[in-house]
């Protein structure tokens, strides 16, 4: 088997938008997509989309090419483009640009009324790598498949929108081949390992159908996914091996985990055992990890030498860059705060300031699972916008936008595959060492993504399970996977009673924490929705008490025959796998007090141009705002100070919305009583919120600092603090 490995370069002619369909407060009403970096990117659904148009272009205009497109294209073919694009650097003094646009009407030859709109677009001179990997089904069309990607790649002249307003051209260069960076594997003997993955491109991994107009991920790949994503070079493979030496994927034969992330880059990858964290489980809020702060001065943050706190800055803690601290990651024994599985009654849990742990992961260096060793880690997700195109008028669908989460591509998962014989072991790592070694990809998640092997080795064992520490009476059981179970009736169970651990009669569930969801997927090849199943999600927890005639030696070897085989229904797609006697929960309330402090936290530092749009618009805020205090026998709703922030966010010339307050003010006034309602609810409350020393010149209507000498608004502030603060108030008065 083939692949086709292609890098080539595109460089911008000119300003381009590729839009995330999401605003910036006073600064654009369409963003630029952006890497993590902050520099301009292309999407790779986008780049795609505009490969396969290229290439049907070429199709149409030059014979022989119509199978190559088939296979490059159509599913039935098992193919998958895979594109990664890498930013290069930018000629221009800056890598984006804010362009304004209006709408004319076509009666008067003027602008429409508030179609005014400012547009973030990548400059000219930006460059991209970019490189291209398609695995071949038929090796015999790799020649023409391959020679009608060149072209079309050549023929790529334009992408991103605003095309028929000048924007948007590129050309693409550097055309070569290249060969992919292997892993050297060690053959596993045994029968049971364990495979880290990392994800080469955003991906979507959707555990059900779409909700309205978004379509939420999982942060992690199923069983189930796991597996329909190894079977699929078998299918690629069929071709040239006998069925018989390909049937070491099929059921009954092999069982696979869900894949859990790990660690945000292979790089940061130091622990290697990973379990959800369990749902009993609080955190301290973010806030209280925060450590200092550091600006124009010093400040020292929830300590004991406090000299100001963060309810007290100029700047909301939201708005400020946190980074963990040197040589201190996010460790978990400094986030936990309590264990509501375990009724501590020496504290008082339900006034803990802290929030739910559910849905995130616990790292351990080793299977011991201490809990002070294990590390926080939770994936990065985002949240794009897209839209169903037409092919036919090659534009969007009516209501075809919908917003999608994506997992952040880098990001590493670790997941294990157990076979039930060692000739199948064997043959899985003969027939897929190109997909072990990571010359090919697997691909998985909606679109089929690209992951790359990073290594395979020996399965970790899980640790012997223990009577509880502190209780012997006491069992826990942890759910390391979502589980199914069902009654006699064929009823989903949500809670796991002890008759299933074996133990009626010998104890009974005396609390829990648990949740439920609705587990869907997909038969790939067919197309068609699998049965639905209601779980018991990952993470929940569950505490038994042993009756007072049990003794812990007689029930331990039917626990530890639980933990290892797992249980409930599909046990060989990653559900059912559980956990006895977690050592957190046997952690003592004590001793989850001492905390170190996470993060560091610091002013974000903005790119020199939103610097300067931001002046701007703060410049024609502040000239607007004089406008509503020059004259205290004027009354203004707050619905017209919000009319201003409007006019301030329009880019609108300072002079042209003078003319319109001014314009405003005629037409329309208020009671006296308004205004004064006005003031006093809405700017004074402002004064006392944020603490503005100003004193107030009630005969002149004018504001003095705390000398008496008259002030100028929001002098000496940061603008970006004092524009989004004062947005903030006015929309929370309004909804009032």
């Amino acid at each position: 088997m083939q692949a086709i490995n292609i890098k080539f370069k595109i460089e911008t002619l000119e300003d381009f938008h590729i839009g995330t369909g999401l605003d910036c407060v006073g600064l654009y009403d369409d963003g630029q997509v952006k890497d993590k970096d902050g520099n301009p990117y292309i999407n790779t659904e986008t780049l795609k989309g505009l490969l396969k148009q290229s290439c049907l272009e070429v199709k149409r205009n030059l014979p022989g090419y119509e199978e190559a497109f088939d296979e490059l294209f159509f599913f039935k073919n098992l193919g998958s483009l895979d594109l990664f694009v890498t930013y290069k650097g930018c000629t221009s003094d800056s890598p984006f640009i804010i362009h304004t646009f209006t709408a004319i009407d076509e009666k008067t030859g003027t602008g429409e009324d508030g179609s005014l709109r400012d547009i973030e677009f990548g400059s000219k001179g930006c460059s991209f790598e970019v490189e291209l990997h398609f695995e071949m089904k038929n090796d015999k069309m790799k020649d023409t498949v391959e020679k009608l990607l060149t072209l079309g790649i050549k023929n790529l002249k334009w992408m991103g929108g605003y095309r028929r307003r000048g924007f948007g051209a590129i050309k693409c260069t550097d055309l070569t081949n290249y060969t992919n960076s292997t892993n050297s594997t060690i053959p596993i003997t045994s029968t049971k390992f364990r495979i880290f993955l990392e994800l080469l491109d955003d991906a979507c991994f959707a555990g059900a159908g779409q909700t309205g107009n978004i379509i939420h991920s999982l942060d992690y790949i199923t069983g189930t996914s796991a597996l329909g994503m190894l079977r699929n070079p078998l299918l690629k493979l069929s071709s040239r091996a006998e069925s018989r030496d390909l049937d070491f994927l099929d059921d009954g034969k092999v069982s696979v985990t869900n894949f859990y992330p790990i660690a945000k880059k292979w790089d940061d990858l130091n622990n290697k055992f990973v379990i959800p964290a369990p749902a009993s489980l609080r955190k301290t809020k973010g806030v209280d990890q925060y450590a200092e702060y550091y600006c124009d001065h010093r400040i020292l943050c929830h300590s004991e030498h406090v000299e100001e706190s963060l309810d007290s800055l100029e700047i909301p803690n939201w708005a400020l860059d946190a980074k963990p601290k040197e040589g201190n990651k996010k460790s978990f024994k400094n986030i936990v705060s309590q264990d509501t599985l375990i009724d501590d009654k020496d504290t008082d849990q339900d006034g803990a300031s802290d929030k739910s742990i559910s849905g995130e992961y616990l790292v351990f260096p080793n299977n011991k699972m201490d809990w002070k060793d294990a590390v926080f880690f939770k994936p990065n997700k985002n949240l794009i916008m897209r839209n169903r195109i037409t092919e036919s008028t090659q534009s969007t669908d009516d209501d075809g936008v919908f917003t999608q989460e994506m997992i952040e591509k880098g990001t590493i998962f670790v997941g294990e595959i157990e076979f039930n014989d060692k000739n199948d072991s064997e043959k899985f790592q003969t027939h897929l060492k190109d997909w072990l070694e990571g010359k090919f990809y697997f691909h998985t998640g909606r679109g089929g993504k690209p992951v790359k092997v990073r290594a395979v080795e020996e399965a970790i064992q899980f640790p012997e399970i223990e009577e509880n520490v502190n209780n012997e009476n006491l069992v826990t059981l942890t759910l390391l996977s979502d589980v199914i179970l069902y009654d006699y009736k064929l009823m989903p169970e949500t809670v796991i009673h002890p008759k299933y651990l074996k133990l009626k009669d010998k104890a009974k569930l005396v609390n829990y924490v648990a949740s439920n969801r609705i587990h869907q997927s997909f038969s790939g090849l067919a197309g068609l929705r699998r049965f639905s199943d209601r779980v018991i999600s990952k993470g929940s927890c569950f505490l038994y008490e042993l009756e007072k005639d049990v003794e812990w030696t007689t029930i331990k070897s039917e626990l530890e025959k639980l933990q290892t085989n797992g249980i409930g229904y599909k046990k060989d797609e990653g559900f059912g796998r559980v956990m006895v006697n977690l050592l957190i929960h046997q952690v003592e309330k004590k001793d989850l007090i001492n905390k170190e402090y996470i993060y560091q936290i610091e002013k974000v530092k903005y790119p020199e141009f939103i610097i300067q749009k931001l002046t701007d618009n703060e410049n024609q805020f502040n000239t607007a705002l004089d406008f509503t205090f020059e004259d205290s026998e004027r009354k203004y709703s707050s619905t017209f100070i919000n009319r201003i922030l409007a006019y301030m966010e329009s880019g609108k010339p300072e002079k042209e919305i003078q003319e319109e307050i001014a314009d405003n003010i005629k037409k329309k006034t208020r009671a006296k009583d308004n205004w004064e309602k006005f003031e006093k609810k809405i700017w004074n409350k402002a004064i006392s919120d944020f603490k503005w020393q100003y004193a107030k010149d009630e005969k002149n209507n004018e504001l003095l600092d705390k000398n008496g000498n008259k002030i100028k608004k929001f002098e000496n502030r940061d603008y970006v603090y004092n524009i989004m603060r004062l947005a903030h108030l006015i929309m929370k008065q309004e909804r009032k």
